[in-house]
């Protein structure tokens, strides 16, 4: 292990906090307490090369891991520790996030997979003079109720074929909404980010839209006005382009959840030195985030 950066191992006591251990050679021994009883586990990151961690117990809200500053104590000659003054900025991945964030988006999505199970699907002319409705269990024809037939599964081709890739489409159009609005924004753009731009936001979104159109028309192409009456058919198509017309206007104040967050946290820096194998220091602020109760 003359090349290796750390030894990971765990044991069945929880006797010390902190089981953990340099080698005269510079190799790391990082012990954990273990899962069975004590419910703790460990996030290990390698970025740029330098190897980052962080021992958490089972049950919290967020699990987060500092890279950049390393700590001092964890720091060995087998990392390029001149990398840390290289750093330039934090790249944070909060799709999820701020689709959740913005209320329109968070309630309307949840409205539709909730209006999934309880609503109609269709409704029209299901047979000559006769005025009813589709839903995921039955169909109602002049107050009839018929036990559903194939709608559990055309519910189950809706709702992994239509729904999930619709809020994934959503969910990027955010992210890459809230990097415009970014006053640091780059407007380099490289050619792998600008693929998965046009994948995850464009083509999803077309697919979505066709699909629904042709799908919709395809269970409601014998059902008289079915198609434009439907909620699932050419109604759930304009209200999916509304959608995904408002996720090219957010502004920065239509991120409600992460403005919270941020209000509820006061940062503090706290300055470490690193000593690099040169002779020289480098002077780097660590934030500390601490919340008001």
């Amino acid at each position: 292990m003359h090349r290796s950066i750390v030894f990971l191992n765990g044991h069945l006591h929880s006797l010390r906090k902190h089981l953990y251990a340099r080698h005269s050679d510079g190799l790391l021994e990082l012990e954990l307490e273990d899962w069975k009883v004590n419910r703790k586990f460990r996030i290990v990151t390698i970025d740029a090369g330098i190897l980052s961690f962080g021992d958490f117990r089972f049950g919290q809200s967020i699990y987060a891991v500092i890279c950049n500053p390393k700590e001092t104590k964890f720091k060995t000659p087998r990392e390029p520790l001149y990398r840390l003054s290289q750093s330039t900025h934090i790249r944070i991945r909060l799709r999820m996030i701020l689709l959740c964030s913005v209320d329109l988006f968070y309630y309307s999505l949840i409205g539709l997979a909730v209006y999934h199970f309880i609503g109609p699907w269709y409704i029209g002319y299901l047979s000559d003079d006769y005025f009813g409705a589709i839903f995921l269990w039955g169909v109602i024809v002049r107050g009839i109720h018929l036990p559903s037939d194939i709608q559990s599964y055309v519910g189950i081709i809706q709702f992994l074929f239509f729904l999930i890739p619709l809020t994934l489409c959503l969910c990027s159009s955010c992210y890459n909404r809230y990097i415009q609005l970014q006053p640091i924004a780059s407007l380099n753009e490289s050619y792998c980010n600008r693929a998965i731009r046009i994948l995850t936001v464009y083509i999803l979104f077309g697919y979505a839209l066709l699909f629904v159109l042709y799908w919709s028309y395809m269970n409601t192409a014998s059902y008289k006005l079915a198609w434009i009456l439907s909620p699932f058919s050419l109604i759930l198509a304009i209200f999916s382009f509304y959608l995904y017309g408002k996720s090219k206007q957010l502004k920065i104040g239509d991120f409600k959840l992460l403005q919270s967050t941020t209000n509820s946290y006061h940062c503090s820096i706290r300055r470490n030195t690193i000593e690099m194998d040169n002779g020289q220091n480098i002077i780097t602020s660590r934030r500390a985030e601490v919340k008001n109760h």
